[in-house]
């Protein structure tokens, strides 16, 4: 069991990587899924609601999980923990297949609720692992680089859902293949302890208390994050961009997310991550109003959402800093990590909620307008929770 890096200014690369790297496969699986469950059930004559909510379960599997997994990791240990969560994705992968196979929406509906269960198994712990390996001092930067991999799962999954060319089956063997793959990586891993002391939902509670702050920030990241996955596109479209160049947008979210985590985990490592999330903020904001400024001009739209993007993508890096920091030696890091992931889906839930009913109003140049209203709210109570 490699022991913490307790000493020197460069994170432990060497041990991370192979954590990171296993994340990216597994998660790509997972990424995979999210589109295909709602593109098969449209395809298959169900209403836009019901795919909506089957599409949503696997976000309420991730809670759900998340809320137990600390007891389930102080009763079987962390990494045999890791290890189910591996196999309970793969079965789970495989239900969708003999949903596919027999158009059943219960089984697509179970499917993706044990996905989004063993999701939250492997992204939890996979941060806690990286948690452990590193000392403060590197802390912000080790999460960067492992964030950054992780984050190429959000490109690769739909992609291979693309090139599946509407064949359910074979988008589905391909995730199995990226879970396997994931499972093979972790199996070989020497992996550090991660020990809960107390695992009951008062330390979910009391992790909030502690640092208020951080939790509006994880819930903002998802916000962010989850409506420039899906309302920036519709907005571009109701604007006047054709659906090509809208859904760049939503591509450029995604690379500024690659490229921005790195920036904001070595400042934070120099500056604190209190003073990196204001700049987060700070950049967020300006970002989606430069959005608004630019119209139908798409490539400077483009520009605009890269950085978006990137600021956005760092608040839930810097949020899980700043509760580890402020909560984690009261509650437990396994716990800290458990809440943070909880309100950011949470967040990533009512962004493209809040998007789509700012869209219904028939003001759609409201909406990037809503988007910077909520960073400023959070922005000021941040400060002031912070100072």
């Amino acid at each position: 069991m490699p022991p913490n890096n307790l000493h020197g200014d460069v994170p432990p690369y060497r041990l991370i990587a192979p954590i990171s790297v296993a994340s990216a496969f597994t998660e790509t699986s997972v990424w995979l899924c999210l589109p295909l469950v709602a593109l098969t059930l449209q395809a298959q004559d169900y209403t836009g609601t019901i795919a909506g909510l089957v599409s949503a379960l696997p976000a309420a599997g991730v809670v759900a999980m998340a809320l137990v997994l600390p007891a389930i990791v102080k009763r079987f240990g962390a990494v045999v923990t890791l290890h189910g969560g591996s196999l309970l994705l793969i079965v789970a992968l495989a239900s969708l297949i003999a949903a596919a196979h027999w158009n059943s929406l219960w089984m697509w509906a179970g499917g993706g609720f044990a996905v989004g269960l063993a999701t939250a198994v492997r992204w939890i712990l996979s941060d806690g692992f990286v948690n452990r390996l590193t000392h403060e001092t590197t802390r912000g930067r080790a999460l960067a680089f492992h964030e950054t991999i992780r984050s190429m799962a959000l490109g690769v999954g739909p992609l291979l859902v693309a090139l599946a060319a509407d064949d359910a089956r074979s988008a589905l063997l391909l995730a199995i293949g990226c879970a396997g793959m994931g499972a093979l990586i972790s199996v070989r891993l020497e992996l550090p302890a991660v020990p809960v002391e107390r695992a009951h939902l008062r330390e979910f509670v009391l992790g909030v208390r502690l640092a208020p702050a951080a939790f509006s920030v994880a819930v903002l990241g998802g916000i962010l994050e989850g409506a420039a996955a899906s309302t920036i596109p519709l907005y571009a479209v109701a604007i006047g961009m054709s659906a090509a160049a809208a859904a760049l947008l939503a591509s450029a979210s995604g690379f500024g997310n690659l490229i921005g985590q790195w920036p904001s985990g070595w400042l934070a490592d120099r500056w604190g991550a209190i003073a990196s999330t204001n700049l987060a903020l700070a950049i967020s904001a300006a970002a989606i109003l430069a959005f608004a400024a630019v119209g139908a001009h798409w490539q400077p739209a483009l520009a605009a959402m890269v950085f978006f993007g990137g600021a956005g993508g760092a608040l839930y890096t810097l949020a899980v800093m700043e509760a580890t920091r402020d909560a984690g030696s009261r509650v437990g890091l396994l716990p800290v990590l458990s809440a943070v992931s909880i309100l950011y889906v949470f967040g990533a839930l009512a962004g493209p909620a809040i998007g789509g009913f700012v869209l219904d109003q028939g003001a759609p140049v409201a909406v990037p307008l809503v988007f910077a209203a909520l960073i400023a709210v959070i922005a000021i109570y941040h400060a002031r929770m912070t100072h």
